[in-house]
């Protein structure tokens, strides 16, 4: 995290359900939106919790529907079949074949039958890429609602984000702040589509409640405050360097940088059709988790490791946050240190 981002985080939280806090929150809404690049017509839930919370929030508002379809590009993919499955909900599952292009994938699909659908945009899990408007482009019907887990995606791959009707962005991941906090982003459309459903049966997850609430400045619950400063400064941030378009082009230039210096050691990663957010690097016959440690107690770097069955085969590397240049640098000859010495 950037220093003056961090800082906020132990700021004194001050008292919120004030005017003065409300006009606050109004102008960091329409701040989010300026920057994102959308109209002041778009709404953003703010809501404490985890980017899987976000998750269960939007499958709690604008499902159970009737022919809705989700798209598994991997393990975050999965878990909103998980839920689904848990809420009993009736939908189709496609499961993406992360060998072969999305378009190869999408035009199997025949997409004008479903009245929803639900995508990740970047798998966290292998790094796949889906771009949202290829969905549209392969025939969801524009009154179909898009959802999408763009957790990592935001602020760190180039998209349309005014394709997407309900977008997920998670605190920690591109934006760099503290985790604990998702917002998602709403379509025109979508504020349409939840005034006409007007009962959720989760009373937290209410994005009914949270739209109301944000006409005076407020959230119907209790917010991570110390994350609300933290995201006011961040986008001051993004401002300062050039805008959204900028960000997404440093987290490529970012990507770009790792994987050429992966390339001089001679180490495999995933390397077709993938986000700039994290690179999948796969170790083979060497168990990434041992790599990991070993990057950890000698050079001091934390890798991600996998959840199974990519557990012992591959590690992630982040593109997101506060990294340099150097540090991708760094980070991808220690790979190929640890790696020599583990064969």
């Amino acid at each position: 995290m950037r220093a003056d981002v961090l800082s906020l985080g132990a700021c004194q939280p001050r008292y919120f359900r004030t005017d003065q806090f409300s006009h606050w929150m109004l102008a960091l809404k329409a701040k989010f939106l300026r920057v994102l690049g959308l109209s002041q017509t778009h709404e953003i839930i703010f809501l404490t919790g985890s980017g899987t919370a976000g998750m269960e929030a939007v499958a709690a508002n604008f499902l159970p529907r009737r022919r809705h379809l989700t798209l598994s590009s991997g393990q975050f993919g999965e878990r909103m079949y998980d839920i689904s499955r848990r809420r009993q909900f009736r939908f189709d599952r496609v499961a993406i074949n992360t060998t072969l292009s999305p378009l190869e994938n999408l035009k199997k699909i025949a997409f004008d039958r479903y009245r929803s659908c639900f995508s990740t945009i970047s798998e966290t899990s292998n790094g796949y890429y889906i771009d949202p408007k290829m969905i549209r482009d392969a025939g969801l019907p524009e009154s179909s609602p898009l959802l999408c887990d763009g957790v990592t995606a935001a602020f760190s791959d180039n998209f349309d984000v005014g394709s997407v009707d309900a977008l997920i962005i998670g605190s920690q991941k591109g934006l760099g702040l503290s985790p604990g906090m998702c917002f998602i982003v709403l379509s025109e459309k979508a504020v349409a589509f939840l005034r006409r459903k007007k009962i959720c049966t989760s009373l937290y997850y209410d994005f009914n409640l949270y739209i109301d609430n944000m006409k005076r400045g407020q959230t119907p619950f209790t917010p991570s405050l110390t994350i609300l400063y933290q995201l006011d400064r961040a986008l001051d941030n993004i401002d300062a360097e050039g805008g959204l378009g900028a960000v997404t082009a440093f987290r490529k230039t970012l990507a770009d940088r790792f994987r050429m210096r992966l390339d001089s050691h001679g180490i495999q990663y995933i390397r077709k059709y993938v986000s700039n957010c994290v690179t999948a690097i796969q170790t083979g016959s060497i168990d990434a988790g041992l790599i990991a440690e070993d990057l950890r107690n000698t050079y001091n770097i934390t890798v991600a490791t996998n959840s199974p069955p990519l557990k012992k085969t591959h590690l992630r590397v982040s593109h997101m946050g506060n990294n340099t240049l150097e540090d991708m640098d760094r980070t991808a000859d220690a790979i190929g240190f640890a790696m020599k010495e583990r064969s």
